[in-house]
């Protein structure tokens, strides 16, 4: 008898929603930027273009709302298995279809253009894929377009031509990496599905393997060409493209702590002093000093466990050691410093400035380790997101850049730096300040 998951189970398997298999490949919005980037001059060429990619347009919205109606309208029955299989026979039906509309197109276009604009159409090509498929991307760092971030941040003065020739090697790079990783992603939602509804559970996992790995190869070719690129630049322009990358590889990194939006609604108190201001300031200094090893470890862990819980599911169920739990006790012991860290500093500021300045403000209790691996206890199998400690609710982490260099001990507690504030030496006597207007 065939081994069975619950339904809700196999759905959460899927890396790929349908939101990304409806995306087109190209979109009569294209048009204009082509003709121009093509330098195409004759109207037949020019006319040709538009109508082949308005009937590319025309054609996919069609199979994207047969796709939808054809789901639809299957009859609700008891046989979930029958139902669910016939949800991935349309799926992959269209699956095939849309790789066929896109290399009727690109057959097409070969016929109209010369060697030279077909040159310049590869280039177009990797612009359009770049565009639309670095958006997908999951993984810490994956989701970085490398040639939009130097177009936005630097200024071309900076750029040197070996500057110029790694960035074009990226392009050809990341091209061939998203390549790679789309010809398994496009059809791994429905053979995940199939495998695991037939109880085929190791093929399952060896999928699952594959399509990390895929995207791994992506979000490492993003960072060994940003880490390059970088030390082609000049020192005062390093900072400006690695804070980009980091925005856009991991924006999570650079949100701030609770201590820090208590501490910027303490400051922009109207009533507030100089000296208290100028303390608040001193204090929010020393607790970034004192917390930025403690961070860093902390997002190390997260970039080196990042994605592996999509597999913990599975190797749990084929009783295998579970690759994401050799991060566990490192990541709690963390987020438990950074969460205690927090309650203290920012007792210690509102003591000084008065809760009536700070507002109504609790940070949240320390997180259980028992919290980590409760996912594994649920019944019926986990889902993959519940593998992902979070947090405790209200807490946040993440907030600034790691410091330069490697931690030679990231297990190691964080110490307060020399001359640092003690958040937990007496403070003076908060100086009278007005409530904040409601």
């Amino acid at each position: 008898m065939a081994y069975r998951l619950p339904a809700a189970l196999i759905l959460t398997l899927s890396t790929v929603a349908s939101a990304q298999l409806t995306v087109p490949d190209y979109s009569t919005r294209d048009t204009v930027r082509i003709i121009e980037a093509l330098g195409l001059t004759m109207p037949e060429q020019k006319e040709i273009l538009k109508i082949l990619l308005d009937d590319f347009d025309r054609t996919h919205r069609q199979a994207v709302e047969l796709l939808r109606s054809d789901i639809a309208s299957l009859p609700d029955s008891t046989d979930v298995d029958r139902r669910h299989t016939a949800m991935l026979d349309r799926t992959e039906a269209f699956i095939r279809s849309k790789a066929g509309m896109r290399r009727e197109l690109e057959s097409n276009l070969a016929d109209i253009l010369d060697e030279q604009q077909l040159a310049i159409w590869s280039d177009i090509a990797r612009q359009l894929r770049r565009e639309r498929q670095i958006p997908v991307g999951s993984l810490i760092d994956e989701r970085i377009d490398l040639t939009r971030l130097v177009a936005d941040t630097l200024d071309a003065a900076v750029q040197t031509p070996e500057f110029h020739t790694r960035l074009d090697r990226w392009e050809l790079d990341i091209d061939e990496a998203l390549q790679a990783r789309n010809a398994i992603n496009e059809t791994a939602s429905t053979s995940l599905r199939r495998l695991v509804g037939a109880g085929q559970l190791e093929e399952a996992l060896q999928l699952r393997v594959k399509l990390l790995q895929v995207k791994q190869a992506v979000r490492d070719t993003n960072r060994l060409a940003a880490i390059e690129l970088a030390a082609l630049l000049p020192q005062s322009e390093t900072a400006t493209l690695g804070e980009a990358v980091q925005r856009a590889g991991d924006p999570q990194s650079l949100r701030l702590s609770q201590y820090e939006r208590i501490a910027q609604r303490v400051l922009r108190h109207p009533d507030l002093d100089a000296d208290t201001r100028a303390w608040v300031e001193a204090h929010t200094v020393a607790y970034r000093d004192v917390r930025a090893p403690t961070l860093a470890a902390f997002n190390k862990v997260r970039r080196d466990r990042d994605g592996y819980g999509d597999l913990a599911v599975l190797q749990r169920k084929l009783n295998r050691p579970v690759d994401l739990e050799r991060w566990d006790e490192v990541y709690h012991r963390h987020l438990v410093t950074l969460t205690m860290l927090d309650r203290e500093w920012v007792d210690a500021m509102c003591n000084y400035v008065g809760y009536e300045v700070c507002g109504d403000q609790q940070v949240s209790p320390i997180p259980a380790s028992a919290d980590l691996s409760a996912a594994s206890q649920a019944p019926g199998g986990v889902d993959p997101e519940m593998d992902k400690p979070r947090p405790p609710s209200g807490f946040d982490p993440f907030d600034q850049p790691e410091p330069p260099g490697q931690l030679e001990d990231p297990m190691a507690p964080s110490e307060p730096l020399p001359g640092s504030i003690d958040p937990t030496a007496p403070v003076p006597s908060p100086k009278p300040v007005e409530p904040m207007p409601e």
